[in-house]
């Protein structure tokens, strides 16, 4: 449904111009409010609701692409979209080398729409370092262990059914020795021909 290269936006169908328009009112107006999020952010790294306002974006950019048939978009947005969602999900840092990282990405995202709004074409710049360092980044996200999750009740409880057969089998273990039975020291104890004697009542 975007404009061919070369081809004039007006003589595309109304219906077609107006679906592209809000498409691009929207996407102005979502990155003008990401940004104002964006200084709250550098303030508030762990804030998970500016994560999630700011994930929710590009998000929505990403997912018109796709419909519009912005290739060059989808792609940047798609790669910024997998680090926002480690970002809201706590499994990345916010560290300055990626706020910088996320606003060359937002700035990418305009320059392609100014292109769409004049022309009707995504530009001729193709973003392609941009769009591999993105994705080396979020490969280096992925491939970062997660830790093992702790026990919970609910893990718990899965296994209290076979408690009664693990201590069946316990029982059927052989016994060294009893447990009360003490070992023999190892020299004779003298008693240098003291008695003991006990009194009882």
């Amino acid at each position: 449904m975007h404009f061919p290269e070369g081809q004039n936006k007006d003589a595309m169908p109304l219906q077609d111009q107006d679906v592209i328009r809000e498409f691009l009112i929207e996407s102005h107006e979502n990155l003008a409010r990401l940004d104002q999020e964006f200084v709250e952010l550098e303030k508030h790294p762990k804030d998970a609701a500016l994560l999630s306002s700011i994930f929710r974006t590009i998000h929505t950019i990403k997912g018109c692409c796709g419909f519009l048939g912005y290739s060059k978009l989808e792609k940047i947005t798609h790669e910024g979209e997998s680090i926002l969602s480690e970002l809201r999900d706590g499994r990345r840092d916010f560290t300055p080398s990626l706020a910088s990282l996320i606003l060359e990405t937002v700035d990418a995202i305009r320059n392609i729409l100014s292109c769409v709004e004049a022309t009707g074409d995504e530009g001729a710049d193709s973003f392609e370092e941009l769009t591999e360092r993105l994705k080396a980044v979020a490969r280096q996200g992925q491939m970062r262990p997660q830790p093992y999750p702790k026990p919970t009740l609910t893990r718990r409880k899965h296994l209290r059914p076979y408690w009664p057969h693990l201590r069946q089998n316990r029982r059927q273990l052989p016994q060294s020795r009893n447990r009360n039975q003490r070992s023999p020291p190892p020299w004779p104890i003298p008693t240098f021909g003291l008695a003991l004697t006990f009194w009882t009542n």
